[in-house]
């Protein structure tokens, strides 16, 4: 029950709504009752125009007869009425015609009376050979183009050529200038060579002899021997003098090979790189207790440069240090840095 009544309200709201369009409807019927009546006006008007003309299709038939009865006379003056346009054009082409022809005529005659005077002197077995000599001739002439062309082809071929070697010349020029002054190059180096030949054993002897003085001077430093002199020989053994002694390496004692050893060392890093500081990795390993106290001794009392760095894992360097850097790493593997 309650369905139907909702759709009973629903139908009455259809209504409700279609029942208020209707003043609406209202209003808009009025002007179209308006124009209905104006609409009708006017076909009522219209149709007596209509009657008027009520004649016009009788009329016009009787016009389509007479148009159909005149067509053929119309078309055969429409023919005539074109030729007679042309006639003027016809009638001058014809005089240009006539009078081509009477020229013709006369050029005609004239050839004629050329001819027969002409006939007597005709040789017929001149004017074949010639026909000959004019075939022959032809015929060279193709041979000639011939040949023409082939001469062509390799005057290219020539050009090419030429062009090739022009480049080559050029190219063979500039080698020869490259050649001079390779030679040039070649001559200055052979000098040279000999110089450096004459100058190396001055030059060697020269630096050995740098060298030796800052090797003595850092030896004694190390050794704290006043008196003690290095050479470094010119077959790079080591000589060690003092007041009361001379030995060469192979004499001297391990503390005394290890300084001389790092003196030497020292004094060429100092000669040639002409630096004031040097490094040493690890320089105690394979060393026993008394070198490496030896060995730190000896670095601590090198003079002639400013700073020395030691990198090693060995504590003898600790009380000879001005500055002491320790890195170690804990159980996580963790770097710490610690400034002693």
């Amino acid at each position: 029950r309650k369905q139907s009544l909702e759709e009973d309200v629903e139908e009455y709201l259809i209504i409700k709504n279609e029942v208020e369009k209707i003043p609406k409807l209202k209003e808009e019927i009025d002007p179209l009752r308006l124009q209905t009546t104006n609409h009708n006006k006017e076909i009522e008007n219209i149709e007596v125009e209509i009657k008027k003309l009520e004649h016009i299709p009788g009329k016009r038939i009787k016009t389509m007869d007479t148009i159909t009865s005149l067509t053929e006379k119309y078309n055969s003056y429409i023919l005539h009425i074109k030729t007679s346009n042309k006639l003027p054009n016809i009638e001058s082409k014809r005089e240009t015609a006539s009078k081509s022809l009477n020229e013709t005529k006369y050029q005609s005659r004239n050839q004629d009376q050329l001819l027969a005077d002409l006939r007597p002197k005709f040789d017929k077995e001149e004017f074949f050979r010639t026909e000959q000599e004019i075939k022959d001739t032809d015929q060279n002439v193709a041979v000639i183009k011939n040949q023409l062309g082939e001469k062509r082809i390799n005057l290219k071929e020539n050009e090419t050529k030429l062009k090739e070697v022009g480049e080559k010349e050029e190219k063979l020029e500039g080698l020869k200038t490259q050649r001079a002054k390779l030679n040039t190059i070649k001559s200055f180096l052979e000098k040279l060579r000999v110089w450096i030949r004459e100058f190396v054993p001055k030059f060697r002897a020269a630096l050995i002899a740098k060298i030796n003085v800052f090797a003595s001077e850092i030896y004694r430093s190390i050794r704290e021997e006043e008196d003690a002199g290095l050479r470094w020989l010119q077959n790079y053994d080591i000589e060690i003098t003092t007041s009361k002694s001379q030995k060469k390496f192979h004499k001297l004692s391990g503390g005394e090979k290890m300084a001389a050893a790092l003196s030497v060392r020292l004094a060429i890093l100092k000669s040639l790189a002409n630096i004031d500081f040097a490094f040493f990795d690890e320089p105690t390993t394979n060393l026993d207790q008394t070198a490496r106290i030896n060995l730190s001794k000896y670095i601590h009392n090198i003079k002639g440069f400013e700073q020395l760095f030691v990198i090693s894992h060995d504590d003898s360097f600790k009380r000879q240090s001005e500055y002491v850097i320790k890195f170690t790493k804990d159980d996580q593997d963790i770097t710490k840095i610690e400034v002693l």
